[in-house]
């Protein structure tokens, strides 16, 4: 009987035992994600507050604003039951709301301000993404050994492979079977590379690609 009772006291002593180390990984989760939500958040009110020298009240505003906005953007991210496509259609209109409801706390001199540099940002991408675009060519062309009549021609096909990526990602027409769509192109694209290259050339061209997917994939988890 005694042994008995001895069992039922440490079953509930370690209920309670997993119950606390339970709360205690919930609690730590939550304070994390509230830590890294804060970063996210923060960062563009204190990079709006610094280069449109914000008064208190405005960064005050802003800030609420850019929470408000993040916490609506995790949960659109999170819902599983929206399509890829519906997410993006809706993220864009979150995006067009949020900068409406910024755009009314500044004034037009910081408005205008915002929008040239972040004009320049966009900018200092772009020259970024197409240094990172001549980089990869150049690349290729030394692992592949191209010619320069091959490396001319496989340039033409990455700049009508990536013209034809912005064309479906700007179209928001609902009738377009993106994932067909998105198969359709990459599908012409190995098609003309193949036509390119020589068929050891095409192999190494496979084999590159398929790590730089994996390069990315990898970057994608730690992101």
């Amino acid at each position: 009987m005694n042994e008995s009772k001895n069992k039922s006291k440490i079953i509930k002593i370690m209920k309670k035992q997993w119950i606390l180390i339970v709360a205690l990984m919930i609690g730590t989760n939550i304070f994390a994600q509230q830590k890294d939500a804060g970063k996210h958040r923060d960062g563009r009110s204190e990079k709006m507050k610094s280069e449109l020298s914000l008064n208190d009240a405005q960064y005050e505003g802003i800030t609420a604003i850019n929470e408000k906005y993040h916490t609506k953007h995790t949960a659109l991210k999170a819902d599983s039951t929206q399509s890829r496509e519906q997410r993006s259609a809706k993220m864009k209109l979150l995006r067009g709301a949020q900068n409406k409801e910024i755009d009314s706390i500044l004034t037009p001199e910081q408005k205008t301000k915002w929008e040239a540099y972040k004009s320049a940002q966009r900018q200092t991408g772009n020259q970024r993404t197409h240094k990172a675009g001549q980089n990869y060519e150049n690349r290729l062309k030394a692992e592949l050994s191209l010619t320069d009549d091959q490396f001319v021609k496989l340039q033409a096909t990455n700049k009508a492979f990536r013209e034809q990526l912005h064309l479906l990602k700007d179209n928001t027409d609902a009738r377009v079977d993106r994932n067909a769509e998105m198969g359709r192109i990459k599908g012409e694209l190995e098609k003309s590379v193949k036509a390119i290259l020589s068929p050891e050339q095409y192999q190494k061209w496979v084999a590159h690609r398929e790590e730089m997917r994996r390069t990315h994939q990898k970057h994608k988890r730690r992101g």
